[in-house]
């Protein structure tokens, strides 16, 4: 094992620890979310809205069938200006609308919500600093087994850096003399 190696692992272990610091942040956002949603009563609202679109998008789509090339009238489908089209993204599914509000039309900044995005600034921070000086003292260390010392002393499992995996090789049978140029005698 070198120093290299070492490092490597270090910015290995530094991404993982982001990741699960992510993972932690976004459920945290949720948790908050979902209180302040619930405090609110956004399900019912955006339950009413997709009934309402959902109504207005059937009784304009009867209107069109049944009037459409009749008496003079055509209906205009440009994809831009098209009611159904214009309602899509509230109406393509069940649960659209709850969705396309929560995520285009609500944001939800309470104090909690605040200082949870603080604590995570602060959080992220920490973690790379904390990694950034590990990193310098491994690479201020004269010798890898040294550092790989002070690694352990700090808590990391070296262990997938002290025994390799030994490589699994197939090899089949060769007779060496059809393999080698014979040297001719002087």
């Amino acid at each position: 094992m070198t120093k290299r190696d070492l490092i490597k692992y270090l910015d290995n272990a530094r991404y993982n620890k982001k990741i699960s610091a992510d993972h932690d942040f976004l459920d945290i956002l949720q948790a908050i979310r979902d209180k302040a949603l619930a405090k609110l009563g956004f399900d019912a609202v955006a339950e009413s809205v997709q009934k309402s679109l959902d109504n207005v998008l059937d009784t304009y789509k009867k209107w069109t069938g049944a009037n459409d090339s009749k008496n003079g009238v055509r209906v205009k489908t440009s994809y831009y200006n098209h009611l159904p089209s214009i309602l899509y993204d509230y109406t393509k599914e069940k649960g659209a609308c709850y969705n396309h509000l929560l995520n285009d039309q609500v944001s939800i900044e309470t104090d909690e919500m605040l200082r949870a995005k603080k604590d995570y600034s602060k959080l992220t921070e920490q973690i790379e600093a904390n990694f950034n000086a590990v990193v310098a003292t491994v690479e201020g260390i004269k010798t890898a087994k040294d550092a790989a010392a002070y690694l352990k002393e700090l808590g990391f499992d070296l262990s997938e850096l002290e025994e390799p995996p030994t490589p699994v090789m197939l090899a089949k049978r060769v007779e060496p003399r059809f393999l080698l140029v014979e040297q001719k005698a002087a």
